[in-house]
């Protein structure tokens, strides 16, 4: 929080990139906005939107505002599947005879019978895979790792979904630079770096 997308890409004062490396790096945006923001911010190096990823393969994928800046923040709030809230809650009882879910979709018996609140549900599900199938695309870009950046000081948009991941221990978290460098280099400090950088 408070720290700008280019400066924690690129670091500041003496910790500062010079740039990324093109072919094993890459920065992984939502719009072509977002990509010259990133650039004003001083930002060097691959800056790609999901479609243009699409296909290629980078050592280290940063993704940058992919949660924050979709237009419907909700979205990531049908992460809670695994309650009645999700998927399977608003289906339920699917009819046994259903062999897919087109059947469920178009045979309409269960769709028919749906209150206005779960069909409205069902609704922004189905309108969520496209932008889930791009969060997957944009993910698996990664060779060896994947960084995700929020700067958005309201993480309770796509909280759900953190959540989750960290359930799963799909991810690992960190606020800030110094939390960060305790984690990926315990024997760190910011403060020496900066010494050995005057020296």
């Amino acid at each position: 929080p408070g720290e700008s997308p280019g400066s924690i890409i690129m670091g500041k004062g003496p910790w500062r990139l010079p740039g990324l490396d093109p072919g094993s790096t890459v920065v992984i945006v939502r719009s072509n906005e977002a990509r010259s923001r990133l650039r004003d911010d001083g930002v060097c190096g691959t800056v790609l939107t999901v479609p243009e990823a699409k296909g290629l393969e980078f050592d280290v994928v940063v993704l940058c505002g992919l949660l924050t800046e979709y237009p419907d923040s909700m979205l990531w709030t049908l992460a809670t599947a695994d309650d009645a809230d999700g998927v399977a809650g608003v289906l339920a009882p699917a009819p046994s005879y259903a062999k897919s879910a087109q059947e469920v979709f178009h045979g309409g018996d269960v769709v028919a019978g749906l209150t206005q609140q779960a069909h409205s549900r069902l609704c922004r599900i189905l309108m969520a895979i496209p932008e889930l199938k791009s969060l997957y695309v944009a993910i698996t870009r990664s060779r060896s790792g994947c960084a995700l950046i929020e700067c958005k000081h309201d993480p309770g948009v796509w909280q759900t979904l953190l959540q989750r991941w960290k359930h799963r221990e799909a991810i690992e978290c960190w606020s800030g630079m110094h939390a960060y460098v305790q984690n990926t280099a315990p024997g760190l400090s910011l403060s020496s770096v900066k010494a050995e950088k005057q020296e």
